[in-house]
């Protein structure tokens, strides 16, 4: 007895990001805005963007600790959803001001991985 399997209904949610939902065509009288959300330095990146590169960094525990403190104090307020994107959002900001400082507020052009300096630096 041979049954042939229940054929498959294709989503209507294909290709849909949660990040970004479409917007539907509704009379909206004005825009709101959460008064937990912070403009950002930062622009939204796009679904298709190649995946991010794990960067890593020494600090010590204390420091470490007042990283985790402040990330905890401020992700509601300030709409981070994980610790990547609160250190992420925070050495933006940081480039953004020296971008200002050292280039005229223009984004600086990228460099490959390892083309500064590595290690200590020979005093």
């Amino acid at each position: 007895m041979s049954k042939t399997p229940p054929t498959r209904v294709k989503s209507q949610l294909g290709g849909m990001s949660f990040l970004e939902p479409s917007r539907t065509a509704t009379a909206d009288p004005a825009p709101t805005t959460s008064p937990a959300s912070v403009p950002s330095t930062r622009t939204a990146a796009p679904a298709a963007e190649v995946p991010k590169k794990k960067v890593a960094y020494y600090a010590a525990d204390e420091e470490n600790g007042r990283i985790r403190a402040a990330f905890l104090a401020g992700r509601d307020k300030y709409g981070w959803r994980s610790f990547t994107d609160f250190q992420l959002e925070t050495m933006l900001d940081r480039v953004a001001l020296l971008e200002a400082e050292f280039n005229g507020g223009r984004p600086f052009e990228g460099v490959p991985p390892k083309a500064g300096p590595l290690g200590r630096p020979l005093d």
